[in-house]
């Protein structure tokens, strides 16, 4: 860079003390061309130096030594928020998003957790800064407050009631369904964004859309005319997969037919007569299995086809009726509950298609653990 502070020193100095000048006894004298001139190089001096001083951007302004600029992500909800940096301190409330946390990589980034992930899940040893923060319908505000997260994550399916709890945080409130099949590629990428884990969700959706095409190019002859009916029952005796709902999601991508997706909840209750008269050709149970607790699949599985009525049922009557763990269905796993439906819908289509490799490639690239002892009920 040229020093121009002699010139402006000088100009000043011209400026200002003009008496100085005066006084001394110059050996030659100032015509007005040369005033003229000597000012002139003074403000082109001065522009000129204070242009090369604004090229340099204040120290608050760069770029962070991490190499991230500010962020911006959509969530479920389709709102949108910036933020400066990837965020470091997640207070999470659902399963799904959790686990899609834990497979990009994220655990050590969440702080706050329902109660039943550190009790009743393996996910535990994935989220070594978590604590408990109540319940996902019943957060405890207090706590979450003390914790002071950069950002608290819902499903959108949570009351405005739960999500005014947090207004007095001042933190932002985002809601992500990684539950919904349909939705997964949308959130494992902005949750990537928002962890600064865009690598491991790029890894994920190479994954996710790998099987994905397989499986679709599979089932594509599959004309509405060939949907199988299907039931999928949801935890809870008769509690279906309503319209939008997770299920129903997978459901419709794997080119079934869900005898509830016409009603109006996404998880409708539902009568043994009702279930009956739609004469479903598949019946799938989902269980929710939970550390330390072992679930008889044979036991549930023949106290469901031995309900009133159910046996005049053909899912019933031709032995196509499963129980499931509903892991597996939703969340990150989804694309492994893909697969299941595959084999249990279309067997001949998918017989070459084996979970445990599955299951074994999907833990070998995500670093993760599928602690669940049994996947379906009767295997295929």
């Amino acid at each position: 860079m040229i020093p121009f502070k002699p010139f402006i020193r000088l100009g000043v100095l011209f400026l200002l003390r003009k008496d100085v000048i005066r006084r001394e006894k110059p050996k030659f004298s100032l015509k007005p061309p040369a005033v003229t001139c000597l000012l002139v190089l003074f403000c082109i001096c001065v522009v000129f130096s204070i242009g090369c001083v604004s090229h340099n951007p204040p120290v608050n302004n760069e770029v962070p030594s991490s190499g991230f600029t500010n962020i911006t992500v959509t969530d479920s909800l389709n709102n949108t928020y910036s933020f400066s940096k990837p965020v470091e301190r997640i207070v999470a409330l659902n399963l799904d998003t959790i686990e899609t946390l834990i497979v990009l990589g994220a655990g050590d980034q969440v702080v706050g957790v329902p109660q039943s992930i550190l009790e009743k899940t393996n996910l535990k040893q994935y989220l070594p800064n978590a604590v408990n923060v109540g319940e996902s319908g019943s957060p405890n505000v207090e706590k979450i407050t003390e914790l002071h997260p950069d950002v608290i994550i819902l499903m959108n399916t949570a009351g405005e009631t739960e999500k005014t709890k947090f207004s007095i945080l001042n933190v932002p409130v985002l809601s992500y369904n990684c539950y919904i099949f349909s939705e997964l590629p949308s959130s494992v990428k902005n949750l990537g964004i928002l962890t600064g884990k865009n690598e491991n969700a790029s890894l994920y959706l190479t994954f996710f859309y790998q099987q994905d095409e397989m499986i679709q190019n599979r089932i594509t002859s599959i004309g509405n005319e060939k949907q199988p009916d299907v039931y999928l029952e949801i935890g809870s005796e008769y509690t279906a997969a309503g319209k939008e709902s997770g299920g129903d999601s997978l459901l419709s991508h794997m080119k079934a037919n869900n005898v509830a997706s016409n009603l109006p909840t996404q998880w409708p209750k539902v009568t043994p007569e009702w279930v009956v008269k739609t004469n479903p050709a598949f019946i799938i149970k989902t269980v929710h299995t939970y550390v330390g607790e072992e679930k008889d699949f044979v036991k549930i599985l023949s106290d469901l086809k031995s309900r009133a009525g159910f046996s005049e049922i053909d899912a019933c009557s031709q032995n196509r009726t499963y129980v499931i763990t509903s892991n597996f269905l939703y969340g990150p796993k989804g694309i492994i509950g893909q697969a299941l439906l595959g084999k249990i819908l279309y067997p001949e289509m998918f017989s070459d298609i084996y979970l445990d490799d599955l299951i074994s490639r999907y833990e070998g690239l995500f670093n993760v653990k599928i602690d669940e002892k049994e996947v379906v009920f009767p295997n295929i």
